[in-house]
């Protein structure tokens, strides 16, 4: 998936129309489900400052970080993941899987380097790949087909299907393989293991070309992307559809899953089409639609992953396809909707009125008091703050420290958002999520704070006791350090 497919494909794609109706309809069996799964989610895990083997080696999450991304996972029904090759990465999710009997099936992958230099077509590559690193991946693809087939055999109760490339013919890739070599490597596969075998590319190349390759597979995996092609998120349905029908009806016969299709709440660009709210539209209208038609569709991303796309573009779209930041915190589509009696200010709500606090951090102990109160007819909730830290071995000055703040609720959004006008003059806004006794404020944006990012976490433990742990990350800093812990309790109301 790469910024200018829709450059190489919108002249060639068939318009799309205004009304889904317009295609005909694909009606596919229940029994055409991977796993018997509709909405599936693709995986690679990668946080900040993490990453794949980019030639310096990979910086790969550790057991702890692939354990909870897949209980998130879980939490958010998803049950089905799709992951991109059979490295090690891969190795530790399976065994995860299994080790904690997660209820959670794979479609494996194996991946493709590339066998012929397509400089001519790839926009980003400036020069031919030499042939012996051509010589070179080949036989890392023999070597990556092997491990694939041995973790399909080794955790066949948990790889339902296997993948074999990953967009390696399209005619805009970097890493293109002939087509008589994936039918080789496809065949190879399907030899060795009892699951079903495919290959996922662009729908246009399934169209145009993938007669020869859907003779060899189960099922055919189709890619599409309407935001890259300049769709409107108006026209983000009807084209989706469409892609699928043109593969329908140009290789009739064969079952289909849509292996990606998503939209990037962040993209530059994307402009104003990119956003959570464009994306749970997107995500609820293809889940209807993939429900009605029995087909598995792998919504891309699970989480967001900073190390793709550009390094000099924070706001490049392959960062923000995920459902989820990050950090882990939920977009907008994976945050429950609030039905009629449900209070969206949760444990919030217990805050009202005076509070005392023990600070600890990195500038030293203190106290502090504070006073919440829901005002403007209960629509915000607002807080007056103020702390004192004598002078001590971590602050020889002491520090005196205030602020105002106010939650207020998102209807757009359903979410709570947090702004802390601060002493400094430094205005942290935060998204918060609200669940059971806790909710976590993560920074969207800091007004006089550029490049600071933070996180707020509160802990209920009662409705007189709550602790309060703050982390920031400077300009330059690649993870979230622990800044200070406050633990706060209520003063009894005066008379």
């Amino acid at each position: 998936m790469k910024a200018f497919r829709w450059a190489v494909t919108v002249a060639l794609a068939v318009a799309a129309s205004s009304d889904p109706s317009d295609a005909a309809r694909l009606q596919q069996s229940p029994d055409d489900l991977l796993a018997g799964e509709v909405m599936a989610v693709a995986y690679s895990g990668f946080r900040e400052g993490q990453h794949p083997d980019r030639g310096d080696g990979a910086v790969n999450p550790s057991a702890e970080e692939i354990l909870e991304d897949l209980e998130i996972l879980v939490a958010h029904d998803f049950h089905l993941i799709r992951m991109y090759d059979s490295g090690e990465n891969t190795r530790q999710t399976l065994e995860l899987i299994r080790r904690h009997e997660l209820p959670i099936q794979v479609l494996l992958g194996i991946w493709l380097d590339a066998e012929v230099s397509n400089h001519e077509g790839c926009p980003w590559l400036d020069e031919p790949i030499p042939a012996e690193t051509l010589a070179a991946n080949a036989v890392k693809n023999a070597a990556e087909v092997e491990r694939g087939i041995g973790l399909a055999r080794e955790f066949d109760d948990v790889v339902m299907a296997v993948n074999v490339g990953n967009e390696a013919l399209v005619d805009w890739n970097d890493h293109m393989v002939p087509l008589e070599q994936v039918i080789a490597y496809v065949r190879r596969v399907k030899a060795a293991i009892e699951q079903p075998v495919t290959v996922a590319d662009n729908y246009l190349w399934w169209i145009r070309e993938g007669a020869p390759l859907a003779a060899e597979v189960d099922f055919l995996g189709v890619h599409t992307y309407p935001a890259w092609e300049e769709k409107t998120i108006d026209e983000a349905l009807a084209f989706t559809l469409e892609n699928v029908e043109g593969v329908h009806q140009a290789l009739p016969g064969k079952p289909i899953a849509v292996l990606e299709a998503g939209w990037a709440t962040v993209a530059s660009e994307f402009g104003e089409r990119a956003s959570e709210a464009n994306q749970e539209r997107y995500y609820r209208e293809v889940k209807s639609w993939a429900e009605d038609a029995n087909v598995t569709l792998f919504f891309f991303e699970a989480f967001d992953e900073p190390w793709k796309g550009d390094p000099g573009n924070p706001l490049g779209a392959e960062k923000h396809w995920g459902l989820f930041n990050v950090d882990r915190t939920p977009k907008q589509v994976m945050r429950p909707t609030a039905t009629a009696g449900t209070d969206p200010w949760g444990p919030l709500r217990q805050l009202e009125g005076r509070w005392q606090g023990a600070i600890d951090g990195r500038l030293g102990t203190g106290s502090g008091v504070r006073e919440y109160e829901f005002v403007l007819e209960d629509q915000f909730l607002f807080y007056r703050h103020a702390s004192v830290r004598m002078p001590q071995d971590k602050s020889p000055a002491g520090d005196h420290h205030r602020e105002l703040a106010v939650f207020s609720y998102d209807r757009e959004r359903r979410a709570i958002v947090l702004r802390e006008f601060m002493v400094e003059g430094v205005v942290p806004r935060s998204l918060c999520e609200v669940g059971g006794s806790r909710v976590v404020c993560v920074s969207e944006h800091v007004e006089s704070g550029p490049g600071i990012r933070a996180r707020l976490t509160l802990e209920f433990d009662s409705p007189f006791a709550f602790t309060e742990t703050y982390e920031l990350a400077f300009p330059g800093d690649e993870a979230l350090k622990h800044y200070f812990t406050n633990r706060w309790t209520r003063l009894p109301v005066l008379p």
